[in-house]
């Protein structure tokens, strides 16, 4: 694994050792939420420890939340479930299709600094090269 720095090696070595699985969706869901120091200090917004899981909240929602934040979120959440699992609660037609597009590829990657898209391609060998 190529961790971005020391910081993000941390954050994901503590979220597997709280984790109650180790496999390749955790690993990735971890790797890719770490990229985000905001996703890093509010990850108990995103996962739920006790139940293992992540939370699919509307990420509008959190303030905390920039829009490389939601990216990775969608990118993260993605590797994890295979699914648009924000999208979920969203009872809205209009709104929901507005929140599945963000999944799509070109939404995801859209703008972010070529580093990070680097480490994001990472999140998803973690995923696929170890899902085997």
């Amino acid at each position: 694994m190529k961790f971005r720095d020391e910081q993000h090696k941390i954050f994901y070595e503590n979220c597997m050792k709280k984790a109650k699985k180790d496999d390749c969706y955790r690993r990735a869901l971890f790797f890719v939420l770490g990229l985000s120091q905001n996703c890093a200090d509010n990850i108990d917004c995103l996962y739920d420890f006790d139940e293992d899981w992540i939370i699919p909240d509307d990420l509008g929602k959190h303030e905390w939340i920039t829009e490389t934040d939601a990216q990775l979120i969608r990118l993260a959440f993605n590797l994890y479930g295979d699914n648009a699992a924000t999208a979920f609660g969203i009872e809205n037609s209009d709104d929901k299709v507005l929140e599945l597009s963000q999944y799509l590829t070109t939404s995801v990657f859209r703008g972010l600094d070529p580093d990070l898209m680097e480490q994001c391609f990472e999140g998803i060998r973690i995923r696929f090269m170890h899902a085997r």
